[in-house]
């Protein structure tokens, strides 16, 4: 990526963040998310640079936002809204080499190394947006085309097309493996009246509960092997 593209220090607020989703919203909120801002106050930018691509296409930009992004941006989110709240300038990699598609491919090689990991439940939603815009036929192409084992990219699309209404029970959905997907979407289908209150119960516990020991109370009859 780096032989075609330029460097260059660019305003940030003229950078759309991608069409798929980012990080979950409260990652802002975390102390990490802090730390980084902090850092870019004080180096006046970020220092490892974001990649962006020019939005050439006139159906890449509306007209509404025609005078207001220039560019879309393929990897660094956080450092992104960091340099935005900041009010840093963003030190930026500019390339148009890469299709949307192999944008998509090369943001979830990034996120695949452990300090940029996204949770399963990040990498559903990013992965149903991808097919959903007809970047990939397939849950086994997208897999195929970003290196991930089909079995994963299997169940976290599962997962990120789980319906808000079991999504919401869990405190923060970034916890909630993806193999747990089926079990959830199963036991919410089949018995919905029984799953809603066993969520209830979990909201109403006296001592807050683990993701783990949410799901656990929410399958709790199929391990039970009644309906």
């Amino acid at each position: 990526m780096e032989a075609s593209a330029t460097i260059d220090r660019i305003d940030p607020d003229k950078v759309r963040l991608a069409p798929w989703p980012g990080r979950w919203e409260w990652d802002v909120h975390s102390s990490e998310f802090r730390k980084l801002v902090d850092s870019v106050s004080c180096t006046g930018g970020n220092i490892q640079p974001v990649y962006v691509a020019p939005l050439t296409s006139s159906s890449e930009v509306s007209t509404a936002e025609s005078n207001r992004h220039e560019y879309q941006l393929i990897l660094g989110q956080r450092r992104l809204l960091a340099c935005r709240e900041s009010g840093q300038p963003l030190y930026a990699l500019v390339t148009s080499a890469l299709s949307p598609r192999n944008q998509f491919v090369a943001a979830i090689h990034e996120n695949s190394l452990p300090a940029n990991r996204l949770s399963d439940f990040e990498m559903g939603r990013r992965c149903v947006s991808a097919l959903d815009l007809g970047l990939f036929r397939s849950p086994a192409e997208l897999a195929n085309s970003c290196g991930l084992p089909a079995s994963y990219v299997g169940e976290a699309v599962l997962l990120g097309r789980l319906v808000d209404e079991i999504i919401q029970i869990f405190p923060d959905p970034r916890r909630i493996n993806a193999n747990w997907a089926m079990p959830l979407s199963d036991m919410h289908h089949f018995d919905r009246e029984g799953f809603l209150g066993r969520a209830e119960r979990c909201k109403a516990s006296a001592r807050p509960l683990t993701a783990r020991q949410t799901y656990e109370l929410l399958v709790a009859p199929a391990f039970r092997g009644t309906p």
